[in-house]
């Protein structure tokens, strides 16, 4: 691929391509082109909901953090801004404030902003949590999981339904 862009290399492999196969063929030739250039691209959803290594990192790093310092005012049962750490989905929704967290992208996540409390992207900024700022090796870890896609250990975050934080 040297040489190529990502674009270009796939335009020429769907041309050789379609010289090559038989119209039965073409379903099937249709679904592997996207999803190597899903791949390639590094943008592949399944991905992220299936790595083990992001599930480990989710569990072992970002729940404690979001367990400690996020899930007493965004859990199912109290909303603060109408947001809920109880799950991905919760939290790439988000609430009043628009999406918490943006799958690779810390610039644009709400919540990268408010940890590091520099007001971006806000009309009216917010500092989280309250209180002290966090560390900032835990701004580092939340701004990792970010740039990782966001990826989550199990369905619902135990302690967002009230069960104690883990250990």
């Amino acid at each position: 691929m040297s040489g190529y862009s990502t674009k270009r290399w796939l335009r020429l492999v769907a041309t050789a391509a379609t010289r090559l196969v038989t119209p039965a063929s073409s379903a099937i030739l249709a679904y592997a082109c996207c999803v190597a250039s899903l791949v390639i691209s590094g943008h592949c959803m399944a991905a992220e909901h299936t790595d083990p290594n992001g599930a480990a990192f989710f569990e072992g790093h970002v729940a404690p953090i979001l367990c400690g310092h996020c899930t007493s005012c965004h859990n199912d049962q109290l909303q603060a801004s109408d947001l809920s750490f109880l799950t991905r989905k919760d939290v790439l929704t988000g609430g009043e404030r628009g999406p918490a967290v943006v799958p690779y992208k810390p610039e644009q996540s709400i919540l990268i902003h408010a940890i590091r409390r520099d007001g971006g992207l806000m009309k009216f900024p917010v500092m989280m949590p309250p209180g002290p700022k966090l560390h900032e090796e835990d701004i580092d870890t939340l701004t990792e999981w970010v740039k990782l896609g966001a990826p989550w250990g199990d369905e619902k975050l135990a302690c967002a339904l009230g069960a104690p934080p883990p250990i």
